[in-house]
């Protein structure tokens, strides 16, 4: 790279006259502590075929606003002005030219922390957001960021592709959030997560391999609860079913079926019972019925109970909420 006398550039080009450069020099290593480095040069800012370089460009452009020399070169620190994808202050921090598309820092992969799942535990209808951060002192993006979530009942791990929290942050400096949400199978979870940049990989947690614990979806789940049909006369046999799931596949104590009637503003309580006895793994969910008639000509309603040891579930799952149906007419 060519020396060009910055002095007389100066008073070219540069706002007030050519002592301004000193000032200015003075300013930029006072900022960067970059006095006595390779950045110690008039070419920081300065071209060769030109009074400016493209970073020389974006600080005169600051100071023709009426910015101070340090309000200027704070205002371009996350610009990045010789578009190699680094931003000045990255180019600063690194000892590279910040107006030298040729001299950049060396890519890095960068890391990844903070990894966590959100909510920590709930059910089969919980949304659980997993989020991580990815850093990178090079302002690097990562061409794709996963989750892996393994899941006790299949022992397997399941990778989903992440996206970007705010897609209109691009700066990886002072870390970049990437996010997924999904609704999860009944049991023990766990999950990591994996960053592609360029021909490097990143993890969190480490080393490789490793996992992190959670959520704890509910053990006990009930789910897919209906009845069928719909409406009727009393005496219609209305079949009320409801699916239920156990993580670590032991079977209810007891599942109830709760029939609100509109007539007598009460609700009645009836067993239900396997719809094949013989199956055994609650681990996918495991059918539970009940066929009633005789039910009062009324608006109905309905949800159903289950109890294993001290674990309960609902279906509706919230408190007091009850599905509705079925309609007798008389």
């Amino acid at each position: 790279m060519a020396v060009i006398v910055c002095a007389v550039v100066a008073g070219l080009a540069w706002p007030n006259t050519a002592y301004a450069y000193s000032t200015y020099k003075s300013a930029f290593n006072t900022r960067y502590g970059t006095a006595g480095t390779r950045l110690d040069t008039c070419n920081t800012c300065h071209g060769t075929t030109s009074p400016f370089n493209p970073y020389g460009d974006d600080v005169l452009a600051q100071l023709n606003t009426g910015k101070t020399i340090d309000q200027a070169l704070a205002a371009i620190e996350p610009v990045d002005s010789d578009g190699d994808t680094f931003a000045n202050k990255v180019e600063i921090d690194a000892r590279t030219f910040p107006g030298d598309a040729t001299d950049h820092p060396t890519a890095t992969a960068g890391t990844l922390s903070a990894g966590s799942v959100s909510p920590p535990s709930g059910g089969l209808t919980t949304s659980y957001t997993y989020v991580v951060q990815y850093t990178n002192a090079a302002n690097t993006l990562p061409s794709a960021v996963w989750v892996g979530i393994w899941s006790q009942p299949d022992n397997a791990v399941h990778w989903k592709a992440m996206t970007a929290s705010n897609p209109a942050d691009t700066n990886t400096i002072d870390g970049k959030w990437y996010q997924y949400s999904t609704t999860l199978d009944p049991g023990t979870q766990a999950y990591r997560f994996v960053a592609k940049v360029s021909a490097s990989t990143v993890y969190w947690p480490t080393p490789a391999g490793t996992y992190a614990a959670g959520p704890a979806v509910n053990p006990v789940v009930l789910s897919s609860g209906y009845v069928s049909p719909t409406s009727g006369t009393p005496a219609t046999e209305f079949t009320y079913r409801v699916k239920y799931w156990h993580a670590g596949n032991l079977l209810p104590d007891v599942v109830w079926l709760g029939i609100w009637s509109q007539s007598s503003k009460t609700t009645t309580w009836r067993q239900m019972w396997p719809l094949h006895p013989a199956d055994t793994n609650c681990m996918d969910g495991k059918w539970y019925t009940v066929h009633l008639h005789g039910l009062d000509a009324s608006a109905h309603a309905y949800r159903f109970v289950a109890r294993r040891g001290t674990d309960w579930a609902y279906c509706p799952a919230a408190a007091g909420t009850y599905l509705g149906g079925p309609t007798v007419t008389p």
